[in-house]
């Protein structure tokens, strides 16, 4: 349901243009055969043969949702509606995320996810820029290792997972709304 016309070009180029790469993708509505085989249809529209693609529908527990993560290198964040949960569960499984950087809030998390793990170096501005951010992770085997070994706790040790600071940056906000909101109304005759 996430992934848009210009996102499976974008991620069928993408998987095309590197040998041996392989598409993983995961939704429960890939346990119905009809929609595994509109999805190959798409992809395969797009460029990319379906023997590239490994679809995994439903998978039950959180040991076996992160196992099924886990059988990939690299995650592509879908756009425009970017993962929100899902980007956090591949990033606490060591999969360094690429995202897109968009223009309304479902198209942002990505950028915000990945900016508060302390990752901003792993959010593009374009299209262009997100394949290269791909290319450059998926040919680069060492810098993809050092991301991946240290993921985990680079992730416990962020803003991302600090909820004493979220909550005191989420309280000053709301403390600046309403002294914004409270000096206004006193404007009011």
């Amino acid at each position: 349901s996430k992934l848009s016309p210009t996102a499976i070009r974008v991620f069928a180029d993408l998987v095309a243009s590197i040998p041996g790469a392989r598409l993983l993708l995961k939704a429960v509505q890939l346990d119905d055969a009809s929609v595994r085989r509109w999805v190959a249809a798409l992809f395969e529209e797009a460029g990319l043969e379906s023997q590239r693609i490994d679809m995994i529908g439903y998978v039950p527990g959180e040991q076996g949702h992160f196992a099924a993560m886990a059988r990939a290198d690299l995650a592509l964040d879908p756009f425009p509606f970017c993962g929100g949960k899902s980007t956090v569960d591949v990033l606490w499984m060591g999969l360094p995320v690429i995202t897109l950087d968009g223009r309304f809030t479902m198209a942002r998390m990505g950028t915000s996810i990945l900016t508060r793990a302390g990752l901003p170096e792993l959010v593009a501005r374009s299209e262009a820029e997100y394949v290269d951010k791909a290319h450059a992770l998926a040919r680069d085997p060492d810098r993809l290792a050092r991301l991946r070994a240290g993921m985990r706790s680079r992730l416990a040790g962020s803003l991302l997972m600090d909820a004493k600071a979220h909550t005191r940056d989420l309280e000053a906000a709301y403390r600046h709304f309403m002294s914004e909101f409270d000096s206004k109304e006193s404007g009011r005759v």
